[in-house]
């Protein structure tokens, strides 16, 4: 029997609200030469049952359990290492695919260029797409399109297995934010990427809220220096550029998780580990950011721990408008409209309106 044409990869834990929607997605897809496997990391509540009454009814599922709960990465891998499929695709249970065609799309490109790697386009209730990959490639890698390194995303990519396996490509549990590593490590191999811009894959934008922990922003750092440390053996000069810049834009951003977890202490510290990776950074890298990230990393090179921190939050809320995705400006806009602050100061500013002060 001919191996499916792509195994769809279902991580599932505590996803009870969304997993019918996320199933029913990959059940409808125009693409039927699939297999859908679930991968049931103790989840707590009813998924399961969701999850036995689909299988019930088609019998493309495959359902794997873990006796103890591994995390994100783990299931993901579990998940790999049953596939059968020539391609392989995550989908996380609390998204789903936009339309029937979305896997058509993505295996029609692939087979097309015989694609280690196909990107899909996210969507979103608010468009959240990055800046940097928004148009139709075909047949790229990494040394020809150095802002690969800004994807760090596993879902929404078709992957050839067999690239996967061969290269052992696997996430790295119990890490939080492996899809950092993972992806730098598929895109600086794959021979062939390509990219489209039609949407296949809704992210349900602000889902839930992920509570840092000291773990979680320990791990997010050394995954991205994990990351450049990769890229710094096997990238060249213009792909390890441009991922000195997302370095460095991450260690600044990061800060947001941190701030409110580490104490004094814990942030020189945290601090101490970004200025070794900022002081193997040649010079020239630092004028080729935004002011305040250089001004960031500056004092952070200096030691100067205390006013790094002063100045992050003194810019943190300055963001220029050019870091911004769409989506997350009309977040943020929406979210302001909708306060209760905003709606109960509408007669103060309809009066100061009238007067001309506004």
């Amino acid at each position: 029997m001919a191996n499916p044409a792509v195994s769809v990869i279902v991580p599932v834990y505590n996803v009870e609200a969304f997993l019918p929607e996320c199933l029913d997605s990959v059940v409808r897809q125009k693409l039927t030469d699939i297999e859908i496997i679930t991968v049931n990391d103790v989840t707590p509540d009813s998924s399961q049952a969701i999850i036995d009454q689909y299988a019930a009814l088609d019998d493309r599922f495959v359902q794997l359990r873990h006796e103890v709960n591994k995390g994100l990465g783990e299931a993901r891998n579990t998940g790999v290492r049953h596939a059968q499929g020539d391609y392989v695709y995550f989908l996380d249970s609390d998204d789903c695919l936009v339309d029937e065609f979305a896997l058509q799309t993505l295996h029609d490109i692939a087979v097309a260029r015989q694609d280690d790697i196909v990107f899909g386009k996210a969507a979103s209730k608010y468009p959240v797409d990055g800046k940097h990959i928004l148009c139709e490639l075909r047949g790229i890698n990494i040394a020809n399109y150095p802002y690969l390194v800004y994807n760090h995303s596993a879902w929404n990519k078709l992957l050839r297995r067999e690239f996967l396996l061969a290269n052992e490509f696997f996430f790295k549990p119990p890490r939080y934010a492996e899809d950092i590593v993972f992806s730098i490590r598929t895109n600086l191999r794959a021979k062939s990427i390509s990219i489209t811009n039609r949407p296949t894959y809704f992210y349900r934008w602000g889902r839930q809220v992920t509570h840092a922990n000291k773990q979680k922003i320990y791990d997010a750092r050394a995954n991205l220096i994990e990351a450049l440390t990769i890229v710094g053996m096997e990238g060249d000069h213009f792909v390890l550029e441009e991922m000195r810049r997302k370095t460095i834009k991450n260690a600044y951003g990061n800060l947001v998780r941190a701030e409110n977890v580490l104490s004094r202490s814990e942030m020189h510290e945290h601090f101490r580990h970004w200025k070794r990776v900022f002081d193997a950074m040649p010079d020239d890298v630092f004028k080729t950011v935004p002011s305040k990230y250089k001004t960031f990393c500056d004092l952070i090179k200096k030691s100067r721990y205390d006013d790094a921190l002063k100045f992050w939050r003194k810019t943190k809320s300055k963001k220029e408008m050019s870091d911004i995705s769409p989506g997350e400006a009309f977040h943020r806009l929406r979210n302001m409209y909708e306060s209760p602050l905003w709606k109960m100061s509408a007669p103060l500013r309809w009066v100061l309106k009238r007067m001309r002060l506004i």
